[in-house]
């Protein structure tokens, strides 16, 4: 499904590890630049015709949810009601992509939920979240403030669709090679779905020692993945083929529409291959890796050199 995007702001409360914004030199600083963001947004809804539109919307920072400038949360809470009248409620075949980290008091976030949840299109609603076992949070409480979160949610909202995301690194993949960590067991404790994401470059991932997987490793951990779990494997291909390929951006900070050929997660740099340079993640080899999948997906799955 196509997706289009509505970047707010990149204003964040974490300050995860590996983060592509690096320094985030770009964050508002006022309200009243975030006010106007929202605005931008609104009227940009307004003015399209969804008529005939079979997509997605998602509407992302930076994180939004954090907020607790009573402005922002009604004027937050309004942008949602225009997604609902606009697009949910006209197609039922369509669907909002919420992006946040729980890391914060969610009473804000329940509240948009529940408004969703009274216009009666809380099941066209997709709450993505993100967990890693390293590098995303400052310490275990935050952690644990992001797990209690989710499965609070699950519990108030048994409609809502729940994504968790997490990145395919080194580490995640040693974790459940030894057992420490079960996608399975996290699936039936948290109600979510679970779904991996390819690891981008940026200057601070760089210098983490366990975050790009080896290319060995990385490819028999998806081989055992097809066996063992069929549908994540086969979400984590999706994401990875068509990540950079199906979401057009609105960026209202900057004022510009993006294609995913020009936007904050693609360089300009192709490989042979035809991909992306953002594809050539290995610590160890220079191969791209959405060759490596493409090609176990051909030989279904089965060990390939």
């Amino acid at each position: 499904m196509k997706i289009l995007q509505y970047l707010l702001w990149t204003n964040c409360n974490n300050s995860c590890k590996f983060c592509i914004r690096g320094d985030k030199s770009d964050a508002y600083t006022k309200t009243e630049d975030m006010l106007a963001s929202i605005e931008k947004a609104k009227n940009n809804i307004l003015s399209q015709d969804w008529s005939s539109y079979k997509g997605g919307m998602s509407i992302i920072g930076g994180e939004l949810y954090y907020v607790e400038d009573r402005r922002l949360q009604l004027a937050l809470l309004d942008l949602m009601h225009t997604a609902s009248d606009t697009l949910l409620k006209k197609n039922d075949c369509t669907c909002l992509v919420l992006i946040t980290n729980l890391i914060y008091n969610d009473s804000f976030l329940k509240e948009v939920l529940h408004q969703f949840e009274k216009e009666g299109v809380l099941n066209q609603v997709h709450l993505h979240t993100s967990f890693d076992l390293k590098y995303r949070y400052k310490d275990d409480n935050d952690r644990q403030l992001m797990q209690s979160n989710l499965k609070d949610l699950s519990k108030e909202f048994p409609t809502l669709n729940l994504t968790t995301q997490t990145i395919l690194t080194q580490y995640f993949i040693d974790a459940v090679n030894s057992g420490n960590f079960s996608i399975s067991d996290f699936e039936d404790e948290y109600h979510t779905r679970f779904t991996l994401l390819v690891p981008l470059h940026s200057n601070l991932a760089s210098t983490l020692t366990d975050f790009f997987p080896k290319r060995r490793d990385f490819i028999n951990f998806l081989i055992r993945l097809y066996d063992t779990n069929p549908i994540t494997f086969r979400k984590f291909v999706d994401s990875a083929r068509y990540a950079f390929s199906s979401k057009d951006f609105i960026d209202t900070q900057n004022d510009k529409e993006c294609r995913p050929s020009n936007s904050v997660f693609v360089t300009s740099d192709m490989m042979k291959c035809g991909h992306y340079d953002i594809y050539r993640v290995y610590s160890d080899s220079d191969k791209c890796m959405l060759c490596d999948i493409e090609a176990l997906c051909q030989r279904g799955g089965t060990k390939f050199e």
